[in-house]
C-alpha cells in the first residue's frame, strides 16, 4: 500500500492469486479474493472436476475465498471457508457474495450475505452472477448476471436482487448484453465488467456491434441511457459526482485515459501516440453485408497496401460469444503489411441479440455460411485475389478453421490455433468441457455425449480429415487446459496419416492465452511463424519476403 504519493509502498499481505481488491467504505479494511488449498507436488489424488483451470494449473484441491486485511496493521483474516468458490462480492454493512458450489455447473451461483450472525443464502437455483453492488440503502443488490434460460449463451443483464431472493431484470426489452466481449491482444488485464453506482445512476458496459460503451440506468426514474458514445472499447471506468474517468482503445490505438464532465469528453493521456505515429498504422474499413437469410452482419477490412489485387487472410474470433470490432489487435496490424486482413462477426458473436448469439447445437452451419458469404461479399467489393486467401482462428475460431478446411477447398493456406478437433475428447479434458460441450454441441446443458453421441462425432472435424486439401499449420500451447493439446495432436496425426499437408507448432510453458498474455518472445515468434506460413502459402509478387 502507498500511504502518500511521495512515500514508499509497504506490503500488507503476501499471497498468490490475489484478485478483486476492494476498500471498505470507511477505509479501514481492504477485501480481496485468493485461492485456499493445496495441490500435491508429486502423485495427485483427485476427487473433483475440473482437475485444472486454464492459466492456473491444477485446481482440484483449491477454492477461492474472501479475505480482509487491516490497512494499518496488515493483519489478514480469512472470512469464508468451505467447498465453494466466491465469484464476486461487495461490502456495505454486511458482505454480499456470489458463490459457486456445484462442481458440474460452476457457472451457477448462489447469492449469500455474510453478517455478524453468520452466512445466509438469499437466492439459489438458475442464476449466474459475475458482479455485485449493494444498493446504498442496504435493502438489496444490483448484479450483472442472468437466469440461464439459454444456457451459457444467455445475455448478461442488470438485475436487482432483493434480500428476500426476488429478482428483477431492470433492462426490460433492451436487446444487448451487459459486458465487454471485444477481442484485443493488447490488454494487461481483463476489462471491467461491473456495475458502479454514482448517485442514483447505475453504470455498466454494454457490447454493441463491435464497440463497447457505458450505459446508465437511473434507479430513481427507471430510465436507461447511454453514458458514452463512440467506436471504441471502454476498458475500465470510475464515476463520482457526475464526473467519469475511463480508459478506452480503438482499432488504431491502444488504451488511453479519458474524462467526461457534463457532455464533453477529453483525452487525458497520450502514451501511445509516438509509437502509433511512427508505425503509420492503417484504420480498418467497416462494412455491413446482408447474409442469404436476410440478416445484416458487420465486417472489417484492414490493409496497409493500396494498389493491385492483394492476398487476404480471414480471421475468425473465439468464443464463439465474443466479437471483433473497434479494439486494438496488434496481430491484425502486423499481418496487414502483407495481406488484406478480413474479420467479421458471424452468427454466434456477442454484441447483438440473444437469437443472434445462440448457435448451440448448430456449430458449423449458419456461422460457416456467414463467414463464406462475408468473404464473397468482400471479394466483390475490394481488390482481393480470390486465388490467394488464407484463414486463421483460435479456440472456437480454431474449430471453425478445422471445420472450414474439412468442408471447402476455398482457402489456399490455413492456421488453426488452440483449436477443437474432437468434441468427445474436449468433453473429458477441457476445464469447461463437461458443460460447454453439452450446451454448445448437444444444444443444452443436459445434452451430453451419451445421449448425443452421433452429434458429438459428426461435429468433430477430425472425422472429416479425408476431405482436406488446404495446407494447415496447427499451433497449440502445452499448458492449454481450455482446449487441451490432445486436440492438436489428434488432428495433426489424422492429417498426416491421410497424407495431408500439415505442420504442428507447440509452445512450452504457455496456455490458452498465448496470443494475449504469453511470454513476449513467444508472442513475437508466434506472429513470425504465422506470417511466414502465409507468405509461403499465399506466395505472390506483392508479398514482402
Amino acid at each position: 500500500m502507498l500511504s502518500d504519493f511521495n512515500g514508499e509502498p509497504r506490503a500488507l499481505v503476501k499471497r498468490e492469486g490475489i484478485s478483486s481488491i476492494q476498500w471498505s467504505r470507511d477505509g479501514r479494511f481492504i477485501y480481496f479474493l485468493a485461492p485456499v488449498g493445496k495441490i500435491d507436488d508429486d502423485v495427485k489424488i483427485i476427487d473433483r472436476i475440473p482437475i485444472w483451470f486454464n492459466g492456473r494449473g491444477y485446481t482440484y484441491g483449491v477454492y477461492t475465498h474472501l479475505f480482509r486485511v487491516d490497512a494499518e496493521t496488515g493483519d489478514a483474516q480469512q472470512l469464508t471457508s468451505g467447498d465453494f468458490n466466491v465469484v464476486a462480492f461487495d461490502v456495505l454493512n454486511n458482505i454480499a457474495m456470489a458463490v459457486s458450489s456445484n462442481e458440474l455447473r460452476p457457472f451457477e451461483t448462489e447469492i449469500r450475505v455474510l453478517s455478524g450472525s453468520g452466512m445466509e443464502t438469499i437466492k439459489s437455483g438458475a442464476l449466474s452472477v459475475s458482479s455485485l453492488a449493494w444498493l446504498p440503502s442496504g435493502d438489496g443488490l444490483l448484479a450483472i448476471g442472468h437466469d440461464l434460460h439459454r444456457g451459457t449463451v444467455t445475455h448478461n443483464r442488470l438485475l436487482r436482487i432483493g434480500l428476500d431472493g426476488s429478482i428483477k431484470d431492470l433492462l426490460g426489452d433492451f436487446p444487448l448484453e451487459v459486458g465487454n466481449s471485444l477481442n484485443s491482444d493488447m490488454r494487461g488485464s481483463p476489462p471491467d465488467v461491473k456495475v458502479e453506482l454514482d448517485g442514483s445512476l447505475a453504470i455498466f458496459p454494454v457490447n454493441e456491434a463491435g464497440s463497447v460503451n457505458l450505459y446508465g440506468f437511473d434507479l430513481a426514474t427507471g430510465q436507461l441511457r447511454r453514458v458514452t458514445e463512440g467506436e471504441w472499447s471502454i476498458e475500465s471506468f470510475s464515476s463520482r459526482g457526475g464526473s467519469l474517468v475511463f480508459t478506452a482503445m480503438n482499432a488504431a490505438s491502444p488504451a488511453e485515459l479519458f474524462m467526461r464532465e457534463g457532455n464533453s469528453v477529453r483525452r487525458i493521456t497520450s502514451f501511445n501516440d509516438g509509437v502509433v505515429s511512427s508505425l503509420q498504422l492503417a484504420n480498418p474499413t467497416h462494412i455491413r453485408f446482408t447474409a442469404s437469410d436476410g440478416v445484416s452482419l458487420d465486417a472489417w477490412v484492414l490493409s496497409q497496401q493500396s494498389t493491385g489485387k492483394l492476398p487476404a487472410i480471414v480471421e475468425i474470433h473465439g468464443g464463439p460469444k465474443t466479437m471483433y470490432g473497434n479494439a486494438f489487435m496488434f496481430e491484425f496490424h502486423v499481418l496487414s503489411g502483407d495481406f488484406m486482413v478480413i474479420y467479421m462477426n458471424p452468427r454466434g458473436s456477442a454484441g447483438y441479440s440473444e437469437d443472434f448469439a445462440d448457435i448451440r447445437g448448430h456449430y458449423g452451419e449458419r456461422d460457416y455460411l456467414d463467414i463464406m458469404e462475408g468473404l464473397s461479399h468482400i471479394i466483390s467489393r475490394f481488390p482481393v485475389d480470390s486465388s490467394r486467401v488464407g484463414v486463421i482462428g483460435g479456440s472456437y475460431g480454431g474449430f471453425m478453421v478445422n471445420w472450414i478446411i474439412t468442408h471447402t477447398r476455398a482457402f489456399r493456406a490455413a492456421v488453426s490455433e488452440r483449436s477443437i478437433s474432437n468434441w468427445l475428447h474436449f468433453f473429458g479434458t477441457s476445464d469447461i468441457g463437461f458443460f460447454f460441450g453439452n450446451d454448445h454441441v448437444g444444444g443444452n446443458l443436459d445434452a451430453d455425449p451419451w445421449s448425443n453421441r452421433d452429434k458429438f462425432i459428426e461435429k468433430s472435424p477430425v472425422i472429416h480429415v479425408k476431405y482436406v486439401e488446404t495446407p494447415v499449420m496447427i499451433i497449440h500451447s502445452l499448458e492449454d487446459y481450455r482446449c487441451y493439446v490432445g486436440e492438436a495432436l489428434q488432428f495433426y496425426t489424422a492429417l498426416k496419416y491421410n497424407g495431408k499437408k500439415a505442420r504442428l507448432v507447440l509452445f512450452p510453458g504457455e496456455n490458452h492465452d498465448l496470443s494475449r498474455t504469453g511470454k513476449p518472445s513467444h508472442r513475437v515468434e508466434r506472429l513470425n511463424i504465422i506470417r511466414d506460413w502465409f507468405i509461403n502459402g499465399l506466395a505472390g509478387n506483392t508479398l514482402k519476403q
